[in-house]
């Protein structure tokens, strides 16, 4: 960034220069005057608010203004959206424009050993369909409760990335059910059917998709052409310093070998 800063800085004119200085007396005027027309407390407002000296907050408006002069002259016209280039992006990605499911479980987890007149109360109340978190908060017994997503696949809610005991006890359950308790080494656990979520094919010819890949392309496309002005201006500098190098040396060997 203080590359392209001072590269910005480097090529104005010196009317344009004139200009940028007449517009941050104006900036510091304003600000000043927003405050009361104090210095001091304007100051102490901006270190308040933006948490930096009010000089600090002129020298980031001048930065502000000389990197947006880049991307207009340098960066930005190097930056073209085609469809031809949103077509491709999204049949590379077409799995994530796909109707897809995804189920959240919560799960209810009790230490069993010691518990079990509790669990059997538990899995009482829950087969009536009382709420988990209801349920977790009323014993006396430590239960945590955590809600995980999973993607549903075809073959429904039996058919997620879960151990197998857990994928047989969600079968045919649907939102709201709960399961029987699954008793896992020193556990007792329940999966609560908390939610389901249906995303349906979001097509090519959506303008909210193409919208949504022509930002993700611009993004990707200017980053790509500063990259490629900050090599270049680099590059010219490291060119630059060898042929000074190179005039250098010449300029010696003439003074040393000279009649």
């Amino acid at each position: 960034d203080k590359l392209l800063i001072s590269e910005a800085r480097a090529t104005l004119s010196p009317l344009e220069e004139q200009r940028l200085k007449a517009h941050l007396r104006t900036f510091e005027e304003e600000t000043i005057g927003e405050h009361g027309g104090s210095t001091t407390e304007a100051d102490a407002a901006i270190r308040s608010a933006e948490g930096m000296s009010l000089a600090a907050y002129i020298l980031k408006e001048e930065r502000s203004l000389l990197h947006d002069r880049i991307n207009l002259r340098k960066i930005l016209p190097n930056v073209n959206v085609t469809w031809r280039d949103i077509e491709r992006h999204y049949l590379r990605n077409s799995d994530q424009y796909e109707a897809s499911t995804h189920v959240t479980l919560a799960r209810i987890r009790v230490r069993t050993e010691g518990n079990e007149s509790i669990i059997e109360d538990y899995a009482r109340r829950l087969r009536a369909g009382e709420p988990p978190a209801v349920v977790a908060m009323s014993g006396e017994v430590v239960v945590r409760v955590a809600l995980d997503t999973f993607d549903v696949g075809v073959g429904g809610i039996s058919d997620i990335d879960a151990a197998d005991d857990i994928r047989t006890a969600l079968e045919g359950l649907g939102q709201g059910d709960t399961t029987a308790p699954i008793v896992r080494g020193p556990w007792t656990l329940w999966f609560h059917v908390a939610s389901f979520e249906h995303t349906p094919d979001r097509s090519l010819y959506d303008p909210e998709v193409q919208q949504e890949i022509r930002n993700t392309l611009y993004d990707e496309q200017r980053a790509q052409a500063e990259r490629r002005y900050i090599n270049s201006i680099i590059e010219e500098g490291f060119y630059d310093a060898i042929e000074d190098i190179r005039d250098r040396v010449v300029k010696v060997t003439m003074r040393r070998f000279s009649p």
